[in-house]
């Protein structure tokens, strides 16, 4: 077993020992150290003596290295982590002065070090990802998607301004020093899993594409990061990555520049963390940052230092430093898009984005920069049927400093039961592992008071989501959220291939779905009175705004409408009825302001139950003539033309009303283009 001799004679030392230690060696092996068996100390030089006349071997330093790593790869330290561990830690930290740099990188990696990192030549690979991700502010979307995947509540980002100082003795490298200057932090409330360390490595693999409750398709995003650092670490539970792409900062400990970066195990190797304290100066006082044993830090955190002018020059992924201004460019990005990042998230609810200036007296001294909440107000499941989707209103509030914004949306998810259910059921016997036909829709209400709400258009720009926000405009009056194929730089949707084809499967079907529940909620709500100032047509689309491919969204919409024979979507602002008990007036009577009013009032009173006079805006009657093949407003005019004695009785009463009143010239040109009385009875001839 490994001993430390107590000081002795030196004839007993001679007695029991056929290796000795020099007394003085280079570098110096400290006191402390328990050497294995059968290594001893030469207390003074009449021991040193001694030995060698007893033609002992003396041994070196490096020597007693060699022999200390094997004894530990032996299991001799087995019931003496602690030993084990400060041993190993003097020979990781003198391995260059002990065997030269490659041999201290056989000799340690196995014991401290786990090889961690892309297997493959990468920098080339990660230059052409940020040619994609020209946004740098895109890095906090893949971090909220990396916290979203990984179970997350909550998300917070640091900007951290202050510069570490020290010397280099307590770095894992000498070469990490510029790394201990600004840096952008990263932390959520979930521990990776060791699938989620190992997919974070393969650059540009679809690691999580079809995985249910996983966001992340591409294996891209987190390569994001690189706009900003050339030097990203994550730290989650015991396990600390850290990667050095460009091998230029880990030089001693990475072997194989085609995996460049290194695993530690903190648990299992807790005196790194006093051995190497300077490496973790930075994350004192951050997030909860403890060095108690056992180690095991709650959540994961990254730390992307700012890359520096020096960084830079020499970087093969990126020549742009990040100096002062750009971080300000950085935080003003996040503000551009910040306001709607949580809408369809199902995990993340809160993200927070804080300053830490560089003069802070100590970490705790942050400055918050913004603060985002997603809260539901009310969960509307009871409201209609719990199986077509999940259904709530959700308040947002976004605080930027001193400025705070509330919005509210009606949000309901559903899963498609035609078209891209078919697709998604394919994919799944054919083993591609498709994602789930869901779609959502997310309708913008503001409070009149208490448990009352109006609907909330005003300045509205819908916007196209795929969990998070991307950077288009839809043309349509809600937000539109659906499991897309969306092109790897997360800019725009696939349209062509498989890729395409489900895109349009999921416009055709699952879109259109979630949205009609949508429309029914509401409904259900102005029936109890809960939804003041709506109007049935307030959310629906107009095909003149709506660009494309969401046309096809639109189509299958009022493809819908016309065939719904149990959607009671129209209203005449009391009552609601299906497409096929509606009844519309002809456009050419109702734009005239007067005509119309009369008319409208008239024609509602004539109708019996359950037909119902609804009014229809020209915008929506131009929905409806997108169809091929549906019963469109003019045919069901004609339909009504054709129902003799109760349109002969509408027109009369109206004639008689508006007689009384006087006829202007514009309603005296609104009748002349509507055949009021036949000319003769039909089959007569003339």
């Amino acid at each position: 077993m490994p001993s430390v001799l107590p000081p002795c004679p030196a004839g007993l030392v001679a007695a029991g020992s056929h290796q000795a230690l020099e007394r003085s060696t280079v570098p110096a092996v400290p006191e402390d150290l328990v050497l294995p068996e059968p290594v001893l100390r030469c207390r003074d030089e009449a021991d040193r003596r001694l030995l060698l006349q007893s033609q002992d071997r003396l041994l070196g330093a490096a020597e007693l290295a060699l022999l200390a790593v094997r004894a530990v790869k032996k299991g001799v330290y087995a019931k003496r982590a602690p030993d084990a561990e400060r041993l190993m830690l003097w020979v990781l930290r003198h391995g260059d002065a002990l065997f030269g740099h490659s041999k201290a990188t056989r000799v340690l990696q196995p014991q401290l070090f786990e090889a961690w990192g892309p297997s493959e030549p990468i920098t080339t690979r990660i230059w052409n990802i940020l040619r994609e991700y020209t946004e740098e502010a895109d890095l906090f979307k893949e971090l909220i998607q990396n916290a979203e995947d990984a179970g997350a509540r909550a998300c917070s980002f640091l900007l951290d301004l202050r510069r570490h100082g020290g010397g280099t003795a307590g770095l894992l490298d000498p070469g990490m020093a510029p790394c201990h200057g600004p840096a952008l932090w990263s932390y959520n409330d979930a521990a990776f899993t060791e699938e989620d360390l190992v997919n974070i490595i393969r650059v540009g693999a679809a690691t999580k594409e079809g995985q249910e409750g996983k966001i992340g398709k591409f294996g891209l995003g987190f390569n994001t990061v690189y706009h900003v650092t050339d030097v990203p670490s994550v730290l989650s539970g015991s396990s600390l990555l850290i990667f050095d792409p460009n091998v230029t900062h880990l030089r001693k400990h990475i072997p194989n520049p085609a995996c460049p970066g290194i695993r530690l195990d903190l648990r299992q190797r807790p005196a790194t963390l006093t051995t190497f304290a300077e490496q973790f100066r930075p994350y004192r006082g951050l997030f909860g940052f403890q060095t108690q044993e056992p180690f095991d830090f709650p959540g994961t955190l990254f730390r992307l230092p700012f890359r520096t002018e020096e960084e830079a020059r020499e970087s093969r992924i990126s020549q742009v430093a990040f100096s002062v201004d750009r971080v300000e460019r950085l935080q003003s990005g996040f503000r551009d898009f910040c306001h709607l990042l949580l809408l369809f998230l199902r995990g993340v609810r809160e993200v927070s984005l804080k300053r830490l200036p560089n003069q802070a007296p100590s970490p705790e001294a942050t400055q918050s920069l913004a603060t985002l909440c997603r809260e539901q107000i009310k969960s509307l499941e009871n409201a209609g049927d719990s199986r077509t989707g999940q259904s709530s209103i959700e308040q947002l509030t976004v605080q930027w400093e001193s400025d705070i914004t509330i919005s509210h949306y009606l949000v309901h998810t559903a899963q498609g039961t035609g078209e891209s259910l078919v697709l998604f059921q394919q994919g799944m016997r054919d083993g591609t592992q498709p994602s789930p036909p869901s779609a959502g829709v997310a309708l913008p209400l503001a409070p009149t008071e208490p448990g009352k709400w109006a609907p909330h258009l005003d300045g509205f720009d819908g916007r196209v989501f795929c969990f998070l926000p991307l950077p288009i405009a839809s043309g349509l009056p809600v937000h539109l959220h659906g499991a897309f194929a969306v092109l790897s730089n997360r800019k725009g949707l696939w349209d062509a291939t498989a890729k395409g084809e489900w895109n349009w499967a999921l416009l055709r079907d699952a879109v259109p779905a979630a949205w009609l529940q949508a429309l029914s909620l509401l409904r259900d709500m102005h029936r109890e009175g809960d939804l003041e100032d709506y109007e049935y047509h307030t959310f629906w689309p107009d095909a003149g705004k709506a660009r494309h491919p969401f046309t096809e969204a639109v189509k299958a919409f009022y493809h819908a409408l016309a065939d719904g024979r149990d959607l009671a979507l129209f209203s005449d602002g009391r009552r609601w009825c299906t497409m096929n008990n509606a009844r519309f007036l002809d456009s050419t009577i109702t734009r005239n302001t007067r005509v119309g009013q009369t008319a409208t009032r008239v024609f509602a009173n004539l109708l019996p139950e359950p037909l119902l006079a609804v009014q229809l805006p020209n915008w929506v009657r131009s929905g409806f003539q997108l169809l091929e093949r549906a019963r469109t407003v003019q045919a069901l005019w004609q339909r009504d033309q054709r129902q003799g004695c109760r349109r002969t009785c509408c027109i009369l009463e109206l004639l008689e009303q508006l007689l009384e009143q006087g006829l202007d010239n514009t309603a005296q040109v609104a009748f002349r283009a509507v055949p009021f009385l036949p000319a003769a009875l039909p089959g007569a001839r003339h």
